[in-house]
């Protein structure tokens, strides 16, 4: 996958202890499936224990679900990753992508994020 140039949708740098990027709830105008898809990230330097996840709430936020996460020293670093996911069966949706790090070297990024109702 092509490096991606200019503004990222999220970058999470340096020191953090699962700070986080929230959406507003998304409109899903009636609809009750969605696919949601993004690239992402990890700098070489992420550690063990260093990540960024993607979580999503059906409840508005009340609850939230683990989806996606990638991990330094555990896996592939410094290549862009596509990631897909499909909801099925759901009323509202709020995306949240969080990191953990303990560096101000260490990076993250998320780009071309894209939800499709259906």
């Amino acid at each position: 996958m092509a490096h991606y140039q200019g503004r990222y949708a999220a970058d999470v740098d340096g020191d953090t202890k699962d700070g986080a990027l929230m959406s507003i709830p998304v409109n899903l105008s009636g609809k009750t499936s969605v696919t949601i898809s993004f690239n992402w990230f990890i700098k070489q330097w992420l550690d063990a224990g260093e990540y960024v996840a993607f979580d999503v709430s059906t409840d508005n936020g009340a609850t939230w679900q683990e989806k996606g996460r990638l991990r330094g020293d555990v896996d592939q670093e410094e290549v862009w990753k596509s990631f897909s996911l499909d909801l099925t069966n759901i009323t509202s949706l709020k995306l949240r992508f969080r990191g953990m790090m303990n560096s101000g070297t260490e990076d993250a990024y998320v780009d071309q994020v894209r939800v499709i109702a259906k």
